[in-house]
């Protein structure tokens, strides 16, 4: 048998010291620059409308009413309870999340464990099952795509008629 190992040793000049991970990269000022627009978002898509949310649950506002909103304190609620559509809605939600739901976790385990196994066409079926979900986004953007470089009512056209500019026919097929 032969011997294994080696022998290491220091290179000259090289101290035993080893630097550790950088921690602090960067300024106070430029980590909160970089943490704003995250914050900014949550705040405007969950926060905001949460505390309006809240606000709004307690207060009778009506629209046409010039008065605006007057808080009603928990009258808002009192009014759910005794609505019968309110509890049938929570029933019809408590019967969907409580049987809908574990029932198609079970379809879809047991889908995903079927092709997981070694089956003739199983390429086929992944992408069958597949494909509706890589589809959605790509219709979604070319909708939005379509509406927003409309050269007759999208936002992009207006925004060129207004800057001065002539608008774009973005999706015109002639020379």
């Amino acid at each position: 048998m032969t011997e294994q190992s080696v022998d290491t040793t220091v290179a000259p000049g090289a101290t035993g010291t080893r630097r550790g991970p950088r921690r602090g990269a960067g300024t106070a000022g430029q980590q909160r620059a970089f943490l704003l627009p995250a914050v900014l978002v949550t705040v405007a898509v969950v926060i905001f409308p949460t505390v309006f949310g809240l606000y709004v649950s307690f207060t009778d506002w009506q629209l046409n009413d010039p008065s605006g909103r007057v808080p009603n304190g928990f009258a808002n609620f009192r009014a759910i309870a005794s609505d019968g559509r309110f509890w049938n809605a929570l029933r019809n939600n408590f019967l969907f999340v409580g049987i809908g739901v574990p029932v198609q976790y079970a379809i879809a385990l047991g889908l995903a464990l079927l092709l997981n196994q070694d089956l003739v066409g199983r390429r086929f079926f992944r992408v069958a099952f597949l494909l509706p979900f890589m589809m959605s986004p790509v219709a979604a953007g070319w909708m939005i795509g379509r509406s927003i470089f409309d050269a007759q009512r999208g936002p992009l056209a207006d925004l060129l008629r207004t800057l001065g500019f002539e608008s774009i026919t973005f999706f015109d097929t002639g020379p």
